[in-house]
């Protein structure tokens, strides 16, 4: 029986360390800033090679640590010529697709997408438990059902979810302050300003959702912004850039990444401790995100189904240059809805239903 190799590559960052090291100390891309979150500890220069990275964190096969190295490959190039020319890809063109790729890919790797598999796996093991005719000693057991790789399975839903983002836009953020945007050790974050105005819904920020915006800090000075143009304007309709000039705003985007992390954020030597620790004071007077959510729901005359989500980042997010369409005014909120789906999205969902090629994870070079 041959054994089955092991990578010499052990340290494997969930965050790639292209991203890191654009946010590294004069830009020397082996030290860091960080701030631990839970202890509250501020360290003014670390290593950054051992950052937002675990032992065997994608196997030690090493097979898709080297899949995923080749794709870091293509975005830190496509991100390279972005941040140089200061230039975004036309839409639908291959280096926009790479954009997409790079943001699902980032956060579909993460530990905190990673634990929600693992969560919903046991809630579905357990749904089993009560309502599919298995065997009593399983049944009564308290055996678990368990996904053998989480990252590997979660990554299996990659295309899909550039898909269901596909139509999305995008806008390159260029931050002229003398603050600095910081990131984290899971850096892509939901948001929603419109249904934060209109809804009570606690999760709002899923992919298929009217009006969702996903931040992506790409360094210091930028940031990617995604978002759904049938709901905002952003900035100036025939420019890809928006410059901002207001501490501000800087400090809001800033605080949603304090929010979205899960252990650590990061920052370049501009990045003081006292900037870290205003965040933290703010961030303890808002709803923690991430958080399951259970309800129960009726689906038919009889029928009750146990629905599973986790609460939206919420901060109040204020910010000149988004506005909102004539389509967003003429929403109609209903007080018992449980999403609102954007149309092409829906679209997206049904194809991949009915298109078993939809359910390959493919080179995201193409």
């Amino acid at each position: 029986m041959s054994q089955q190799k092991t990578t010499a590559k052990k340290n494997q960052h969930y965050v790639p360390r292209f991203h890191l090291k654009r946010f590294s100390v004069f830009g020397n891309e082996n030290e860091i800033r960080m701030f631990e979150k839970k202890n509250e500890q501020f360290i003014a220069s670390t290593s950054l090679k051992n950052q937002a990275s675990e032992k065997y964190y994608y196997g030690k096969d090493g097979e898709l640590e080297d899949d995923l190295s080749v794709s870091e490959g293509i975005f830190a190039e496509t991100i390279k010529s972005v941040l140089s020319t200061e230039k975004l890809p036309a839409y639908f063109s291959k280096e926009h697709r790479t954009l997409l790729h790079f943001t699902v890919s980032t956060e579909f790797r993460n530990p905190i997408k990673k634990e929600a598999m693992e969560r919903l796996t046991d809630i579905i093991g357990e749904y089993a438990k009560k309502h599919v005719n298995f065997p009593d000693e399983y049944r009564n057991s308290d055996s678990k059902l368990k996904l053998k790789n989480p990252v590997s399975f979660t990554l299996s839903n990659h295309n899909q979810s550039v898909l269901m983002i596909s139509d999305l836009h995008l806008k390159l953020l260029k931050n002229i302050t003398a603050i600095p945007f910081i990131t984290s050790d899971n850096p892509v974050v939901h948001y929603n300003q419109f249904l934060e105005q209109h809804t009570k819904l606690q999760a709002i920020t899923g992919y298929g959702m009217m009006g969702i915006q996903i931040f992506v800090p790409l360094s210091p000075a930028y940031m990617l912004m995604l978002y759904d143009s049938q709901v905002y304007y952003i900035g100036k309709r025939k420019s890809k850039t928006v410059v901002i000039s207001d501490p501000s705003e800087i400090d809001q985007l800033n605080l949603i990444q304090f929010m979205n992390a899960k252990k650590i954020c990061f920052g370049n030597e501009s990045t003081s401790e006292d900037l870290f620790r205003k965040l933290l004071v703010r961030s303890k007077s808002l709803p923690i995100p991430r958080q399951p959510i259970f309800k129960r729901i009726k689906t038919g005359e009889q029928t009750l189904t146990e629905y599973h989500a986790e609460s939206s980042c919420r901060t109040n997010l204020r910010l000149s240059f988004v506005a909102y369409s004539t389509f967003a005014s003429r929403v109609k909120f209903e007080d018992n809805a449980l999403f609102y789906p954007r149309a092409f999205a829906l679209q997206m969902a049904d194809a991949i239903r009915n298109d078993p090629h939809f359910r390959d994870f493919h080179d995201t070079s193409t």
